[in-house]
């Protein structure tokens, strides 16, 4: 009598796993079921450009990637041009770094200064060339600064200004490289216009950051 009863309890107890189990298979079933039907719906959408009713999919985020000097950034460019890795992508620099024009760097006064009134006064020939070089730097793809002095030997005029070229291509590029002070200082930010809400930053030799006083971490942070 007590096998009977314990191989009833065992047989209840197979029954039910086994009705759990198939329950358990039905609702995984109807998740793939589901699932399958939204990713149906979307692809219909957006092959009849109706997703989100009618709004585009949200850019993708863009990528900073920082470091302590030029020298640093352009090694890092050495080794973005071994990479498949084709995005735009732009360098951003000083106008102390970038300027072209000798009348401008020769001056007593300081490269800014002089630049901003050279503009004005539209009687800089590199600034009216920035739209043409952007768009051959956006042609590169991936270029650093030997491909900028390339196109400038090409141009016997001079060419184009780095500075406002690579401003310009900074609009659109989902990848741009810059000093860690074109980051995190608000005043440069807000000079050259520099949104990096939303956007990934990537800091090369981040621990730099704190030794040099660009980035103040409290002691009971460390």
């Amino acid at each position: 009598k007590l096998q009977a009863t314990a191989g009833a309890d065992l047989t209840g107890s197979r029954q039910a796993m086994a009705l759990r189990e198939k329950s358990m298979l039905n609702r995984d079933d109807a998740d793939r079921a589901d699932a399958a039907q939204n990713a149906a719906s979307i692809l219909h959408a957006a092959t009849a450009g109706d997703v989100g009713g009618g709004d585009a999919p949200p850019a993708p985020p863009k990528i900073f990637v920082c470091s302590r000097t030029h020298s640093q950034l352009a090694q890092l460019l050495t080794e973005l041009k071994r990479t498949p890795y084709e995005p735009e992508m732009t360098v951003l620099g000083s106008r102390s770094r970038y300027c072209c024009n000798a009348e401008v760097q020769n001056s007593t006064n300081s490269v800014d200064a002089m630049c901003a009134q050279a503009v004005k006064a539209r009687t800089c020939s590199f600034h009216a060339k920035a739209d043409a070089l952007a768009y051959e730097l956006s042609k590169l793809r991936v270029w650093d600064m030997g491909d900028i002095e390339d196109l400038k030997a090409q141009d016997p005029a001079g060419g184009g200004c780095p500075f406002f070229a690579t401003r310009q291509l900074a609009e659109g590029a989902s990848l741009i490289f810059a000093p860690y002070n074109y980051i995190f200082d608000a005043g440069v930010r807000a000079a050259l216009q520099i949104d990096i809400e939303g956007a990934a930053i990537i800091i090369d030799e981040g621990e730099t950051l704190t030794h040099s006083g660009v980035l103040v971490v409290p002691e009971s942070a460390k």
